[in-house]
């Protein structure tokens, strides 16, 4: 759905919209921002679930496109929600406006106005009983509610915009105050009392009224009223570029000097057409196509970042107004006393850390005793932003380095002192020794096992004898043995008469045959028995 700038908004919430199994109709609303949460009192919309009325009175910042979520809840706190789109678009008389009133107005019982669009809404209401019309013909041009008293800005539709007709704006200046110094007249605190109390009514010359009004002889003879021709091109525009970033305003010229400019920060590389409309006050227009390029900005290696957290505005509002975020840059221009300065400060050099400059332009955000948002900033932001915490980071050459040795890092051995007389003593001497030892007893020890265990040579295994009785197998070759020797009781062998006396064996003699060492002889497969030796 659409709302103009300037207008009340009233949207009731229809009453099938959500339905529970159990409890049908009966159900609890609740209305949230884009970010799923309770929509703040400094919102140009409210909402009233007791009636399930979405109502709002947006001003020409907030024209843009808004996402809200209508929520419904049930007895045991089950919900569903559904989007809510609204967009704000601006007046068709907001360029050509030629006057403005403001009242000044004390507000007695704040508890009868939880939303400043409520006391808004009473205060219209008054303006259409004095002027005897509908709300539809007052425009609301600003609202203040964040000063004492709060000031209501409004024009009225029914005045003509092509020329300056002073003598109607003073007519309904008149019928609001009573005397010249702007004290509220009569009807007018009656139609406000009890809740509100009017303290002084303003008057403003806008536009073609705004400027100085030369008297003018009538001529003698009746002259012809001039024929309105349409504007006429005479400056193009064509192309404007912009970086990401920085604040962009371009001012048009042979214009009305108050409106000939647009301005935003753009966010993103690219390009975009608009088409630029220019109106005469007698209604005729020309337009004028115009392309946008935003270029990437220049790398540079900023050595601090400022940010600044701002309360009671929500983040699409203020990335979607273009008016929001060049006021914005506007009031951190005014806070500095200088020309634009974008939050990475250009001025600031960039190959060395500019200490001193950049505590100058702490000391202006805080105070330096406790660190502190000073007084100024919040003079100068407010009523629009209420800034809650400012920080400064520093970075590339500012950012604070590791304190560290600066002599280079070396690999120390373990031992960094020689040894002492005791230690090359222990190690020359007394480890050797224990190590000996050790190996010593456990030679001993393996050789005490060893002793333990009987051990056969493979000469006195014992053949066992064939089962049988019989023969031994004697070859030709081979004699019968002989008896065994007789000893004497001095232990020697005597020798019977018949016994050949013993004869060695002959020498071994080796044959050579061409140098060559004869093959020995094959041992025999058969075992001569062991001599017998008397017990």
């Amino acid at each position: 759905m659409s709302v103009i700038a300037g207008k009340i908004f009233r949207f009731v919430i229809p009453h099938n919209t959500f339905k529970d199994f159990e409890d049908e109709y009966n159900l609890t609303y609740e209305l949230l921002d884009s970010n799923n949460k309770t929509v703040k009192n400094n919102s140009w919309l409210h909402f009233n679930p007791v009636r399930r009325e979405v109502y709002g009175l947006p001003l020409e910042e907030d024209v843009s496109k808004w996402v809200f979520w209508v929520k419904a809840f049930d007895r045991e706190g089950g919900s569903v929600q559904e989007k809510l789109n609204i967009q704000v678009q601006q007046h068709k008389l907001d360029l050509v406006v030629n006057h403005e009133f403001s009242l000044h107005i004390r507000i007695e019982k704040h508890q009868e106005f939880p939303h400043y669009v409520d006391w808004s809404l009473k205060v219209l209401r008054a303006l259409g009983k004095i002027y005897n019309t509908n709300m539809s013909e007052i425009t609301v041009r600003h609202i203040n509610y964040t000063s004492e008293p709060v000031i209501f800005t409004w024009s009225n539709d029914s005045i003509p915009t092509n020329h300056c007709p002073k003598t109607e704006i003073e007519k309904l200046y008149k019928i609001l105050t009573a005397n010249d110094r702007g004290d509220p007249s009569r009807e007018l605190n009656v139609a406000l009392a009890p809740e509100l109390r009017v303290k002084r009514v303003m008057y403003r010359e806008l536009g073609v009224c705004e400027q100085a009004q030369t008297p003018v002889t009538p001529p003698m003879n009746p002259v012809t009223p001039p024929i309105n021709f349409s504007p006429i091109l005479r400056n193009a525009v064509d192309h404007v570029n912009a970086t990401v970033g920085e604040l962009l305003v371009y001012k048009v010229k042979d214009f009305d000097s108050k409106n000939r400019e647009f301005f935003g920060i753009p966010r993103k590389v690219g390009r975009s057409e608009y088409q630029l409309v220019c109106v005469d006050s007698g209604g005729l227009l020309a337009t004028d196509s115009l392309e946008v390029v935003v270029y990437p900005p220049l790398k540079r290696r900023y050595n601090v970042e400022f940010s600044m957290n701002i309360t009671e505005v929500p983040y699409d509002t203020f990335v979607s107004s273009a008016a929001l975020q060049k006021k914005f840059v506007e009031k951190l221009m005014k806070t500095y006393d200088s020309t634009i300065v974008t939050w990475f400060n250009k001025s600031l050099p960039t190959e060395t850390c500019p200490h001193e400059e950049i505590n100058h332009l702490e000391s202006v955000l805080h105070n330096m005793n406790d660190k502190s948002i000073s007084h100024r900033v919040h003079n100068i932001m407010e009523p629009e932003f209420r800034v809650s915490t400012i920080k400064l980071h520093l970075i590339d050459n500012c950012k604070p380095k590791m304190t560290h040795d600066p002599r280079p890092e070396v690999l120390v051995p373990l031992e960094t002192t020689p040894p002492s007389s005791n230690d090359e003593y222990l190690i020359t001497f007394i480890v050797p020794a224990v190590i000996i030892s050790v190996m010593l007893f456990l030679a001993a020890v393996a050789a005490c096992v060893l002793y333990r265990i009987p051990v056969i040579f493979q000469e006195e295994l014992e053949e066992k004898p064939e089962p049988g009785t019989k023969a031994p197998v004697i070859l030709k070759d081979e004699k019968p043995p002989l008896a065994p020797p007789e000893y004497s009781k001095s232990g020697s062998v005597k020798l019977s008469d018949d016994s050949e006396p013993y004869q060695p064996p002959p020498p071994f003699t080796r044959t050579q045959d061409n140098g060559r060492q004869p093959r020995p002889k094959p041992t025999p497969t058969y075992r001569k028995p062991p001599p017998y030796v008397p017990p």
